[in-house]
């Protein structure tokens, strides 16, 4: 099974991490926790899933916002 974790960091500068079409959160202090916290929570969310011998592979997309007119050099 391919799952696709969108990630993106709030105002506070706290990674987030979230399951695209799939109801798995996790927040992280830095990319290695969320990374961590995100594989423990997939596992959680697809255990019955896992058990029964399927595999997840999880896809990071990672999300930026740039500020600034349109059309300007950054």
């Amino acid at each position: 099974m391919l799952v696709q974790i969108k990630v993106s960091r709030d105002e506070d500068g706290v990674w987030c991490a979230s399951g695209v079409d799939h109801g798995v959160h996790a927040p992280g202090a830095t990319f290695g926790d969320l990374y961590a916290d995100m594989e423990e929570a997939t596992q959680l969310h697809f255990e019955e899933d896992l058990t029964a011998g399927k595999t997840i592979d999880l896809v990071i997309v990672a999300e930026r916002q740039f500020a600034g007119a349109p059309g300007s050099r950054i």
